[in-house]
């Protein structure tokens, strides 16, 4: 039996789970909250400390291996995007940039990059102008992944803005520096981490964009393909040690948890959703393209209306029953039951109420006070949503030459007419729909299994007390 500890660096929570490898059972699940960021004076920051999250992870390892001894390790997925800033002894330096930071959405910068490049025009926000000093072509290469949080895009605001520490000699992800921090050892990234920073073409850190934008001084940590160990906590004293591997993607980690195979689509709805499959290898399009375990990529389509824009209108339509008293009233329950039987009726509505590769602004038009219901209304956003699905699917597939498609993610389970309305515009292909209630689990199950090397030495230890 190869048992590991399985923990998920999420946004909102970090989670760990004893997983066997051999029956991809799962047990012994708990919990941390993410912690929530620091305050700061710029704009749109999102920045956490590093150390809380280090000890709630410390915490979770311990408190599980105290009901057990028959770990043989811990694999890990992480949040994808931010960065971690280094100094020349591979020290964090400050606070965890997260994905989430909003800073490059401003305008700050904007007008020195603009000059410094000699792009012209109206700069807009520093991320739109750095869109337009990025070549084309290397924006295909690092996967069209240059959001506001990523780290390409934060490090060439602190190197414009003037803001890059002076002891600044490295960058990494967040979970490279968290297990480095916990196993004493020197960060290392798998590929799929590494989001918007490999040129694809190379399979390697995109060296020569990194120039380009000023900060070509930054080291990066080594690459390593999966199933290579990366260093070692001690669980009860020097000599005995729990090797580690590096964390993987997120969403890779979700993907593999509900068995995605090439020639496969998937259409994952959660709190956002995206339409993704696996190809052989990389190709240059504009769509957005990660590594993905095994050697392969994953073409995507992210931060698609979904879960947060559906609670928008929740929030909406829930606000006269707050006044009331009824503590155990759930309006997605209410949602379910009324928009089962419900259409349309000539409603539609867009559903983009945040910013997403399908625009930033939605709208509800055609209501009547024939067809004026919560049931219609939440029935035409489904349709919106599944019609949405459709269109991403055919970009990333326009022969449609998928063999099935694979529904996850907690909204369809929840929501029956969701689920059936993407049934009827997929209806042409096989569907399945896992389970799975903690998939980038399972997946960290699967990826033990199907990945790992195991290590034949126990390399270098740290004790796990403070």
């Amino acid at each position: 039996m190869s048992r590991y500890l399985a923990i998920d660096l999420g946004s909102s929570s970090i989670k760990l789970a004893r997983v066997d490898a051999s029956s991809l059972q799962i047990d012994g699940a708990r919990s941390r909250p993410f912690p929530e960021p620091s305050p700061s004076a710029i704009p749109g920051s999102f920045e956490i400390e590093l150390d809380p999250i280090v000890a709630a992870v410390r915490e979770l390892i311990a408190e599980s291996l105290a009901e057990t001894d028959d770990i043989e390790g811990i694999v890990w997925c992480s949040q994808m995007g931010g960065v971690v800033l280094l100094d020349a002894h591979g020290r964090p330096l400050g606070r965890y940039l997260s994905w989430r930071d909003r800073r490059t959405e401003e305008g700050t910068g904007a007008r020195e990059l603009a000059r410094r490049y000699g792009t012209g025009g109206d700069e807009g926000s520093f991320l739109t102008t750095l869109r337009r000093v990025i070549p084309h072509d290397d924006l295909r290469r690092i996967g069209n992944e240059l959001r506001p949080g990523s780290a390409t895009a934060l490090l060439a605001w602190l190197t414009i803005t003037g803001q890059m520490p002076e002891r600044a000699a490295g960058a990494a992800t967040l979970g490279d520096v968290v297990i480095a921090q916990l196993c004493a050892a020197p960060c290392v990234t798998d590929p799929t981490c590494a989001l918007g920073l490999l040129d694809l073409e190379r399979f390697d850190w995109h060296h020569a964009l990194f120039e380009r934008l000023g900060f070509g001084a930054i080291a990066w940590p080594r690459l390593v393909r999966d199933g290579s160990s990366c260093g070692t906590i001690a669980v009860d004293g020097p000599g005995r040690g729990l090797p580690c591997w590096p964390a993987i993607g997120d969403h890779q980690a979700s993907l593999i948890g509900v068995d995605l195979e090439p020639g496969e689509l998937s259409i994952n709805v959660s709190t956002g959703s995206q339409v993704s499959r696996i190809v052989e290898r990389f190709e240059p399009r504009e769509l957005q393209v990660r590594p993905y375990p095994g050697g392969r990529m994953l073409e995507t389509i992210t931060h698609l209306p979904a879960g947060r824009a559906l609670q928008g209108l929740v929030d909406l339509f829930a606000e006269l029953t707050r006044c009331e008293t009824r503590e155990s009233f759930d309006p997605w329950r209410e949602i379910e039951r009324l928009s089962r039987e419900a259409t349309p009726r000539g409603i539609e509505v867009d559903l983009t109420l945040h910013d997403g590769p399908t625009g930033h602004t939605g709208s509800i038009v055609g209501l009547t006070l024939e067809n004026l219901s919560i049931g219609s209304i939440f029935a035409a956003a489904f349709d919106d949503m599944a019609a949405r699905y459709e269109r991403c699917a055919l970009r990333l597939d326009p022969s449609r030459s998928w063999s099935r498609t694979v529904l996850s993610g907690g909204l369809p389970r929840r929501l029956t007419a969701l689920r059936q309305a993407i049934e009827r515009r997929l209806a042409d292909r096989p569907l399945r729909a896992p389970e799975s209630a903690e998939a980038a689990l399972e997946g960290l199950a699967r990826f033990a299994r199907d990945r790992l090397d195991r290590p034949t030495t126990a390399g270098e230890s740290r004790s796990l007390s403070p």
